[in-house]
């Protein structure tokens, strides 16, 4: 009996062992396999490093790509800077002078200028004007009154042409460099005109005499002490006018409006109440239907000297000159 447990017994043991060594077989290949899946495991890690790697590498390229990108917009946005302080620098446009449009006054007029359409182009005011008489007639002595107004004013004391330069400055400052220019024309009336000017501070006067008169004698002479006789015709078309009687420089100025059929005497009397007088430049202008026909010139010694200067034939226009000078101890109208 005991020899028949005793085998069983061995079995089982030798069974037993058996059964151990397969369980250790079955263990050896798995964790060769889990060695396998670590090994692939770090392969897979080193290769997420690598890519990790290149993708840093990437996104540091990108930021250097974003950074040049930002420097040029950086370098476009310098430059509308400059664009920018170039305008802000440039000069403001001048402001610009209108001394107003040409225009035909007559002798002896107060000459109204108007400088008021003068503009700034910035917008600006206009808060200084500088008028300037370019040129007169030879002979005048104008002068302008108050020519840092937007609007002065001159006497025109003789025929001709009357050149005058505007200039303005606007609220910032800044003054025109080109002046605008006007021309006053002064133009007498049809008819018979005669002008007499002269160069120094004295007392001449123009007289005109129908034919067969004497020097003051009236009503046949026209002058300071007979200024507007009754000559011919009724009305007083043809009656001469002494438009200005003057001492200083002159002008002294004769009208006749629609002259008669006659021949005009024109003379200059130097009259003056001093001892030495100086002597004196004289300038006669002739004017017919309001041309200029001849003009004259002649120079004056002394107190009571007279110039006998032209005939002038109304019906013919034709101009004569005389030029001799005499004394007169007549001087005031009879």
């Amino acid at each position: 009996m005991r020899n028949v447990l005793v085998v069983p017994l061995l079995l089982l043991t030798a069974c037993g062992i058996e059964q151990d060594f397969k369980n250790q077989l079955t263990e050896l290949p798995e964790d060769s396999e889990t060695s396998e899946t670590d090994a692939d495991t770090d392969a897979d890690t080193d290769a997420d490093s690598d890519t990790d790697t290149d993708t840093d590498s990437d996104t540091d390229s990108d930021t250097d790509s974003d950074s040049d990108t930002d420097t040029d917009t950086d370098t476009d946005t310098d430059t509308d800077t400059d664009t920018d302080t170039d305008t802000d620098t440039d000069p403001l446009d001048e402001p610009v002078a209108d001394a107003g449009p040409d225009a035909e006054w007559s002798p002896l007029d107060i000459v109204s200028l108007d400088g008021t359409a003068s503009y700034d182009p910035n917008g600006g005011s206009i808060v200084a004007y500088d008028w300037q008489l370019v040129s007169a007639p030879p002979g005048s002595t104008a002068n302008l009154a108050n020519p840092t107004d937007s609007q002065p004013s001159f006497f025109a004391d003789l025929a001709g042409d009357y050149v005058l330069d505007l200039t303005v400055q606007n609220d910032a400052g800044l003054w025109d460099t080109t002046p605008d220019q006007v021309v006053i024309t002064t133009t007498p009336v049809e008819g018979f005109y005669v002008e007499l000017s002269w160069d120094r501070d004295r007392d001449m006067d123009l007289h005109v005499r129908q034919s067969g008169y004497d020097l003051f004698e009236d009503p046949g002479d026209i002058n300071f002490c007979n200024d507007n006789p009754n000559w011919g015709a009724p009305g007083a078309a043809d009656d001469p006018n002494l438009d200005a009687d003057s001492y200083g420089f002159g002008p002294e100025t004769i009208t006749i409006d629609a002259p008669d059929t006659d021949t005009y005497q024109v003379s200059v009397h130097y009259f003056e109440g001093c001892v030495s007088c100086p002597q004196v430049e004289c300038t006669v202008n002739i004017y017919l239907d309001g041309v200029l026909a001849d003009s004259f010139v002649q120079t004056i010694d002394h107190e009571d000297e007279v110039w006998d200067v032209a005939l002038v034939d109304i019906p013919s226009g034709q101009i004569t000159a005389l030029g001799n000078t005499y004394d007169t101890t007549v001087s005031y109208c009879f």
